[in-house]
């Protein structure tokens, strides 16, 4: 029976984790380019991004497990947890952007897209986790 609570564990953790940084790499993105006055740097469609974006997300995901965040003990070391997060979403913007030098058409409409990404889904993976 651990087993099979575990994996479900897994998955919710995985599904929730997903959500947090397409939302936050949305709002990001609404944030930048609809709220804000300043102009653009380079237009970008938000169904390009988004298909970028989605493509990606298995690989954040991937470093996430790397980082042991999947693991079913990791809830019982919260400072751990937080700390694996922090470095699991940086190493995974890091990818984002690295990504992003390597295409010839840009993945974000302006430089501080992947910032405000960074921060809100950050905030919402905590949000989530707690």
């Amino acid at each position: 029976m651990k087993n099979n609570t575990s994996f479900v564990y897994t998955l919710f953790l995985a599904f929730g984790d997903l959500i947090a940084l397409v939302i936050g790499f949305v709002a990001a993105y609404i944030f930048r380019v609809s709220i804000s006055d300043i102009p653009i740097a380079t237009p970008v469609r938000a169904i390009d991004y988004l298909q970028v974006f989605l493509t990606l997300l298995p690989f954040w995901l991937l470093i996430f497990a790397l980082l042991g965040l999947y693991d079913s003990n990791i809830y019982e070391k919260r400072f751990s947890e937080f700390g694996r997060l922090l470095v699991g979403t940086f190493i995974g913007l890091l990818f984002v952007v690295f990504y992003d030098f390597l295409r010839l058409d840009p993945i974000f409409p302006a430089k501080l897209v992947p910032i405000y990404g960074f921060v809100i889904a950050f905030f919402l993976l905590l949000l989530f986790r707690t």
